[in-house]
C-alpha cells in the first residue's frame, strides 16, 4: 500500500489529507473503494496524507469517492502538475506544466516537508507564478506540496 511508483507512468492524481494516525485505515478503505475500478491503483502513504496514483482521471476518482465515502478524509485535492528534481528545477518544471494547462491561481499555499527554508520557497514560488502569468484574482486557490524524493532532491506537486 506504500509504493512510491505510479500507475501507467503518470504522477499522482489526488492528494488526500487525512486525520493523523488514521492513514493506514484510510488507505485500506481507499483500496476497497477504488481498486475494483482500477487494478493499477497505487497509494503512497505519508504522515497525514495519501497520494493516489491511478490510470483513471482525477474527475473519475472524485466521482468514485462521492459514491463510496471514506471516513477520516479531511480534504481531497486534484494534482494538476507534478515534477521531480533539485528544488529550483522541480519548481520551474512544475509551473511550466501548470502554465500549459491554462491554470490560473488566485493564491498559493506552500507545504514543505523536510525543507527548512519554507519562506524562501514561498517567495520563489510566487515570483515564478507571477512571471508565467499564472496569478489571476479569479483563479483557484492552490497548494504547492514539496516532498523529499526517494532518489534525492524533491517532488513538487501543485494541487487545487
Amino acid at each position: 500500500m506504500h509504493p512510491a511508483g505510479s500507475a501507467a507512468g503518470a504522477g499522482p492524481r489526488l492528494a488526500i489529507s487525512v486525520a493523523r494516525g488514521s492513514e493506514r485505515r484510510v488507505a485500506r478503505d481507499l483500496m476497497d473503494a477504488l481498486y475494483p475500478h482500477d487494478r493499477g491503483l497505487k497509494l503512497e502513504v505519508l504522515e497525514g496524507m495519501i497520494l493516489v496514483y491511478s490510470g483513471l482521471g482525477a474527475g473519475e476518482l472524485l466521482e468514485l469517492l462521492k459514491r463510496y465515502p471514506v471516513r477520516s478524509i479531511l480534504r481531497v485535492r486534484r494534482i494538476v502538475a507534478h515534477s521531480e528534481g533539485g528544488l529550483e528545477e522541480a519548481l520551474e518544471e512544475l509551473f511550466a506544466r501548470a502554465a500549459r494547462t491554462g491554470l490560473k491561481v488566485s493564491s498559493v499555499e506552500v507545504r514543505a516537508r523536510g525543507l527548512a527554508e519554507r519562506r524562501k520557497v514561498e517567495a520563489a514560488a510566487r515570483a515564478a507564478l507571477r512571471s508565467l502569468g499564472l496569478f489571476d484574482a479569479a483563479g483557484v486557490r492552490a497548494r504547492l506540496l514539496l516532498l523529499p524524493a526517494p532518489e534525492g532532491g524533491y517532488r513538487a506537486l501543485l494541487a487545487v
